[in-house]
């Protein structure tokens, strides 16, 4: 919208132009001279002495002024704009009138607030994690350390970025106090490889001289041309444990079930590859809207920036499910929607040189089951092929379809439907006399630095747990086979969508309450939702929180809690308020708790639980649903 008006506090409009009704809501003969609303009334109030002493201060030095604000428009929702303007004085060097530009930026900002969301979850999982987390770059320098990697070792951040990944004053040696080849140093074998290495042991002396035993897992960063750009490390401290023959015992067991469940450590490597693809895309768009002036390219560049945006939740959503409980929360699932899932997390750690097929059904089998269970079955038996195919290549297929068995079929199931999965690798295949005991724990026809033999005996075991077997067979020179038979269950997966659809023609003016210690988090949903027409009452301090409800709650619609927070955590503030026999909708959000899931927020009286990160749009519907029922 351009603009010409009076340098007063209404911002009188002499001329405004075509946009004035786009950007506002409000007619051009409604603003022009104030006749029925005044654009300086348009600015929130919050913005009005910020946007005033910005110009003036650019007019006394005949500066150009330019700045960022909200307005609220005519039918009440909040928009921010960029102005850019200039006053315009006479000879006698007085302003006469002003004149200039204003912008939508509302997506832009929102999705710079969504970025600096981002930022600081990346930030607080980094710093949070009870082990070492190293960023080294393609020098070798130590460009960025976690908490726990200062307590390990000993140093600052600052002092720590001063060395390098083998220097001197580590004095690195393997476990028995040899000197450590340069060649298996972590860094090395990554910058050469371009690959993930996992479970590197080594000693260091730390600044204090104390001699550490570390077990490191890396993963390469990799620039936009695929060229070696530096690593990152995760280091785990195993001094304790290798220290007393009792705690050597546990290490080498654990060692045991690390090195055959490669599934998890080899999904580290793709889902790093992945993740930093994800933020570079998310931050280069992000750069390429802040940079641009055309409107729809800034559209284009924000969209794409949110669809990176939402990959990288699903990708969390992933890592979540595969690392849960196997004999929790079992469920009717449709283990399609599972198993597709899975191959792509699958496809992250696959070489170049093993092609992989997938031939999946799209009917829906539902299993009555877990996630976890099944992405363990199919990484497993995934990481199983890869093996066998590591240094020649090939092809990996994987199909799943429906089959009837009848009475006396070879595989000794009862009769019904089951869910076929066949996992199908070329590589050189399994001796006979091997075939038999492959299903045993610590079985392996690999050496011993490639597995120990649990993978195939932990899928045996989820199988037969969900009532179903599993078969292999195998021929030398061609290739190995797993057949997977799960029953499946009559009961159909239940929806669990609301029905929405309608929710904007039926906004309502909800009055809320939202607790979250994260003043970002309480900035970001609750301006969202006032937007969408709700009054959002915001605290950062449960415990005010609940004194405020016990004797206001009959003012509010629904509350709205974090579940982790300092004082008191979201189900704690449930609990104390349905205690009180106060029977207000409660929702609760959640980034992650192993101790409070959804059947336990549902045992308290909570009508809505809910995983970070979730889009404010569908939070608002599930509120609306649940409301205007």
């Amino acid at each position: 919208m351009a603009y010409r008006c009076r340098n007063n506090k209404n911002y009188t409009m002499e001329f405004i132009s075509q946009g004035a009704k786009e950007l506002t809501g409000y007619k051009i003969e409604e603003m022009l001279y104030d006749k029925k609303k005044s654009y300086g009334q348009i600015i929130h109030p919050d913005d009005r002495k910020k946007v005033w002493e910005t110009i003036q201060k650019s007019l006394k030095k005949s500066e150009q002024y330019e700045l960022t604000y909200r307005i609220t428009t005519k039918n009440g929702n909040i928009k921010w704009v960029w102005e850019r303007g200039r006053g315009i004085f006479n000879k006698k060097n007085k302003i006469e009138f002003l004149e200039g530009i204003i912008s939508d930026v509302t997506k832009r900002v929102q999705a710079e607030k969504s970025l600096k969301k981002e930022k600081n979850l990346i930030k607080q999982i980094m710093e949070t994690s009870p082990v070492a987390i190293t960023n080294v770059d393609k020098n070798g320098n130590i460009k960025y350390a976690n908490s726990a990697a200062e307590k390990l070792f000993g140093l600052t951040k600052n002092k720590i970025s001063e060395y390098t990944y083998n220097d001197q004053n580590w004095k690195i040696t393997d476990f028995q106090k040899k000197p450590f080849p340069k060649s298996k140093l972590p860094f090395n074998i990554v910058k050469k490889t371009l690959e993930p290495v996992y479970n590197i042991n080594h000693t260091i002396k730390t600044e204090g001289k104390e001699r550490k035993y570390l077990s490191i897992s890396a993963s390469p960063i990799l620039d936009e041309n695929n060229n070696f750009n530096g690593m990152v490390a995760i280091i785990k401290d195993i001094t304790e444990k290798y220290k007393t023959e009792k705690e050597k015992e546990k290490l080498r067991r654990e060692n045991l079930r690390l090195q055959k469940t490669d599934a998890l450590g080899t999904l580290a490597g793709g889902i790093a590859h992945d993740f930093n693809n994800l933020l570079f895309a998310m931050l280069g768009n992000i750069d390429l809207a802040l940079s641009n002036d055309k409107i729809e390219k800034i559209n284009e560049y924000l969209n794409k920036a949110k669809k990176s945006g939402k990959e990288a939740k699903d990708l969390i959503k992933q890592i979540l499910t595969f690392s849960r409980e196997q004999n929790i929360n079992r469920k009717h699932i449709d283990i399609t929607t599972v198993i597709k899932e899975t191959i792509n997390l699958l496809r992250n750690v696959l070489p170049s040189n093993i092609k992989l097929e997938e031939n999946i059904t799209d009917d829906k089998l539902i299993v009555y089951s877990n996630p976890s269970s099944i992405n363990q079955i199919i990484m497993n038996l995934g990481t199983n092929a890869y093996q066998a195919m590591e240094k020649s290549g090939g092809k990996a297929t994987i199909k799943l379809e429906k089959q009837i068995l009848n009475e006396g079929n070879n595989f000794d199931l009862k009769r019904g439907s089951y869910a076929k999965l066949q996992i199908k690798d070329t590589g050189s295949g399994i001796e006979d006399d091997k075939l038999d005991k492959i299903f045993d724990p610590f079985y392996t026809t690999k050496s011993d630095s490639e597995g120990t033999g649990l993978g195939l005996s932990i899928v045996e075991g989820i199988v037969k747990n969900l009532n179903g077997k599993v078969r292999v067979s195998s021929e030398i020179g061609t290739g190995t086979r797993f057949t997977v038979f799960l029953p499946l269950s009559s009961k159909e997966k239940p929806s669990t969508r609301e029905k929405v659809d309608n929710y904007e023609s039926e906004m309502k003016e909800y009055r809320i309450i939202y607790v979250d210690d994260d003043n970002s988090l309480t900035e970001l949903i609750s301006e969202s939702l006032e937007r969408m027409g709700s009054n959002v009452k915001v605290f950062n301090n449960p415990e005010k929180a609940l004194d405020f409800i016990l004797n206001n709650h009959r003012f509010f619609d629904a509350f709205l809690f974090d579940q982790t927070m300092p004082e008191l955590t979201g189900e704690e503030l449930t609990v104390k308020i349905r205690n009180k026999g106060i029977d207000t909708p409660i929702f609760i959000l959640t980034g992650y708790s192993k101790l409070f899931d959804r059947k336990k927020a549902e045992e308290i009286g909570v009508s809505g639980f809910f995983h970070k990160p979730i889009e404010i749009k569908k939070l608002y519907q599930k509120i609306h649903a649940v409301l205007n029922k």
